[in-house]
This record gives structure tokens, C-alpha cells and sequence, in this order.
């Protein structure tokens, strides 16, 4: 059948999507998954969606279809600043009949609304602990010159990996390096040169792989235009 969600045939016959309800912003509010089991459709797991005034997504609930009934399985509740962008991701599961907390991600934007960290937490012992953040640094043109992601190790962030970015005058990506933070230094891994035409579209791309000290071609791609 048809998924209207991945917009897509199902390669799975035996399972369909059905009951869709939308608000009167036609934003989707709930779907129902069924199964096909001994020659019968059977409920099997809802998802219940809620907005905000501005129609931004706040909830995504699933339910699942256990002895006649719904039954609460997870939740994600989503936060937005003044901007509309997301700030948080609340996650939750359904034990003994409570919601319990298990990851939190926050999201930092610059005055411009480009976001500027991606914060994970898991939950604890009853407390949030770090688990992950992603650091960009952005240029006056908010362009992405650095993405640093960390670690939280021993009580400490510690860095896994950074991309480096630059750009022309025309704010074109013309290169991407790829680095890995080992024993304390970082190492390079593979990198990307772009190069444009005067019409700022891409004519070639170089992928170069850091083997043994020294940079060494991997693949190259060239565009043309007519």
C-alpha cells in the first residue's frame, strides 16, 4: 500500500497506515498503524500529534494497542523560542504507568537564528547528565567555518571530530576538512575542494583522503552546464 508518512510504497503488505485526522491548519494530528494477522487488520500503534499557535510541532505521542486498548509507549515534547526555532526535544517512555525522562536535547541559535550548539542529556539517577554537544562557529556571513562535536568523558567534554569550512567571496563552499581528535592532537581524515564558475555554480569537486602524511586524490568530480 501506500505511505502517505514516507511518502512511499510500503514494502511490507502486511502493514498500513489509516485514520488520518488533520486540524484546521491541516497540520496532521494522529495516524494508526495496523497489521495484517490472520486474515484481519489489527490495531497496532498511534501516534497523536499537537501544535502550537504557530503551528509549530510541541508533541508527538505513540500508543500502543495492547488487550483491546491504547496504551502510552513514548513521547517527545518539543519547545520553540520567540523565532519559532526549536530550543528543546524532550524524550519519554511509558513504565508502570508513568512518563519517565530518558534524553534531552537543547538547541542554541545566534541573534540571527542559526543554531550555534546541539546539547544531548540523558537521564540519570533522577538528574540530566551530558552526553554529546555539537558546537558551530559561524562567520559574519553566518556561515559555518567550524563544526566541533564532543564528548562528555569522566566528567569532561572531550573532542571526537571537527569540520573546517571556507568559502569565497561569494559565500560558495570551496573546501570541507575533516578531522579526528586522537591522543590529544587532531588528525586529518579526507577533505573537499570545490571550485565555481562565474554564474557561482560548481564545476568540480576534489575528495582527498590524508594517507601516510600527505594528501592523496580519492575521486574528483566535474559539472557542466548548458
Amino acid at each position: 500500500p501506500w505511505d502517505t508518512i514516507s511518502h512511499g510504497w510500503s514494502n511490507n503488505p502486511n502493514q498500513k497506515a489509516v485514520n488520518y485526522v488533520y486540524d484546521s491548519h491541516n497540520n496532521q494530528t494522529s495516524y494508526i498503524w495496523q497489521n495484517f494477522t490472520s486474515g484481519v487488520w489489527v490495531n497496532s500503534q498511534k501516534r497523536i500529534f499537537t501544535y502550537d499557535s504557530n503551528n509549530n510541532n510541541t508533541g508527538d505521542l505513540s500508543q500502543n494497542w495492547t488487550s483491546g486498548a491504547w496504551v502510552n509507549g513514548s513521547q517527545h515534547t518539543f519547545t520553540y523560542d520567540i523565532h519559532n526555532n526549536q530550543t528543546s526535544e524532550l524524550d519519554q517512555s511509558w513504565i508502570s504507568g508513568a512518563w519517565v525522562n530518558t534524553q534531552l536535547k537543547t538547541f542554541t541559535y545566534n541573534a540571527n537564528n542559526y543554531m550555534t550548539n546541539y546539547l544531548g542529556q540523558i537521564w540519570t539517577s533522577g538528574a540530566w547528565v551530558n552526553n554529546y554537544q555539537n558546537i558551530s562557529t559561524l562567520d559574519i556571513h553566518n556561515n559555518v567555518i567550524n563544526l566541533l562535536w564532543q564528548t562528555w568523558t569522566s566528567g569532561a567534554w572531550i573532542n571526537g571530530g571537527q569540520n573546517t569550512y571556507t568559502y569565497d567571496v561569494n559565500n560558495n563552499l570551496t573546501s570541507e576538512l575533516n578531522q579526528n581528535w586522537v591522543s590529544g592532537a587532531w588528525n586529518n581524515y579526507y577533505q573537499y575542494t570545490n571550485t565555481y564558475n562565474t554564474n557561482n555554480k560548481i564545476t568540480n569537486q576534489l575528495y582527498q583522503n590524508w594517507t601516510s602524511g600527505a594528501w592523496v586524490n580519492f575521486t574528483q568530480t566535474a559539472y557542466t552546464y548548458n
